[in-house]
């Protein structure tokens, strides 16, 4: 049943978008950043099925061969980009070694939960705002000011919410989290930045519950 729900919801997503881009003229860029959003709060799902089962990790891995042969076949519009990039597909690593984790250790789910929203929603709406919005100042090559803020920003209000109802680990180390992964996102090549932002951030709330 897990199996159904999780991939149902990412399948009306994916319509959504599909529509959306239709009506709006949206850009690959757009469309493939909020799939990145929502693709990564299905783990919600995943672990109110398959907590403490190896169902839990085996759906990312599920993902990460969907990726492979969407990216290698340049299937689905809403997923496309000039260029071959495998963001989508370390995205889904990072997802599975996260899931690993928690299997493994349950004390991890939280934390994890809340690495994975910094990683959807600050990485998501960095590259969201960051490469469509015009007169951007550049901070590195590929990356921009609005997109440094925008990660900050939104990753920050996402943890706040839920803060609220976990770990309550409070808004100045919640910033100092935010900030700390938004500075490694900067600096990291795109791409692998699905990796170094989950990991930092899973290290640092590691650290303020100890």
């Amino acid at each position: 049943m897990g199996y159904f729900f999780t991939f149902f919801y990412l399948f009306i997503i994916y319509l959504i978008l599909t529509i959306l881009k239709k009506l709006f003229n949206l850009s690959g860029d757009i469309t493939r950043k909020i799939m990145h959003i929502f693709s990564c709060l299905s783990v919600f799902i995943i672990n109110y099925f398959y907590l403490n089962s190896i169902h839990m990790f085996i759906i990312p891995f599920i993902y990460i061969w969907l990726n492979y042969i969407i990216i290698k076949y340049n299937l689905f519009s809403i997923m496309k980009r000039n260029t071959k990039h495998y963001g989508a597909i370390y995205f889904s690593i990072t997802l599975f070694i996260g899931q690993l984790f928690v299997y493994f250790d349950n004390n991890l789910l939280e934390l994890s939960y809340y690495a994975l929203l910094i990683l959807a929603f600050g990485d998501g709406a960095s590259g969201l705002f960051g490469a469509t919005l015009k007169h951007n100042f550049k901070l590195t090559k590929y990356k921009t000011l609005v997109g440094f803020i925008s990660f900050v920003l939104c990753a920050f209000l996402s943890l706040i919410v839920v803060d609220r109802y976990l770990l309550k680990i409070g808004y100045l180390n919640i910033l100092i989290v935010v900030i700390t992964s938004a500075v490694v996102e900067l600096l990291t090549e795109s791409g692998l930045d699905n990796f170094s932002i989950y990991f930092i951030s899973l290290f640092l709330l590691k650290l303020m519950i100890i």
